[in-house]
């Protein structure tokens, strides 16, 4: 593929990515200015807002993905979980248009939940490790953890809570939800 063809794939998914966050309904035409194209440029990389939508979802997923990927593969795991927190959070604000917007095409959700079982392996060795409460399935702790993610990603764009106090109490709230019971409890 030509350089320039990436390299305008790629301006319009920034811009937009930046442009939906700030107004989930911005025209097609705002977000091919945002990325100072033309929109023939933008209709001939995305014909349609939904594909639009949905390369912005693998761009997201992708990059949570990667998160996931980077906890450790041996104990302790549950510190670099919670210090996970933060980036993923980030990831959440910059795609927030994916909380709104309505998923129409149901094979998006195949990547998220291979997202997600990545996450639910990093829960698995934290309790092997017994870091995180046996009694909570893996796959439920990790869906937690996502939709804490969404939560604090929700109240800063709401604009109800400052981001770092918002990553700090989903840190707080996840650690106590999370972890194993001790001997005294």
């Amino acid at each position: 593929m030509r350089s320039d063809v990436v390299e305008n794939r790629l301006r319009i998914l920034d811009a937009a990515t930046a442009v939906l966050a700030g107004d989930p309904n911005a025209s097609m035409q705002e977000i091919a200015d945002a990325a100072e194209l033309n929109r023939g440029t933008l209709y001939r990389h995305f014909p349609s807002r939904e594909r639009l939508v949905g390369a912005i979802h693998q761009a997201a997923v992708a990059k949570m993905r990667e998160l996931y990927l980077s906890l450790p593969k041996t104990a302790p795991v549950l510190p670099s979980l919670i210090e996970l927190v933060g980036p993923t959070v980030e990831v959440a604000s910059r795609y927030r248009v994916l909380i709104l917007a309505p998923i129409a095409d149901p094979s998006r959700l195949v990547a998220e939940a291979q997202s997600v079982e990545v996450l639910a392996g990093a829960m698995r060795r934290a309790q092997v490790a017994g870091e995180i409460d046996q009694r909570i399935s893996p796959i439920a702790a990790a869906t937690t953890f996502g939709i804490q993610i969404l939560a604090a990603a929700t109240l800063i764009a709401r604009g109800g809570v400052a981001p770092d106090d918002a990553i700090a109490q989903t840190r707080l709230v996840l650690h106590k939800a999370l972890q194993a019971p001790t001997h005294d409890t």
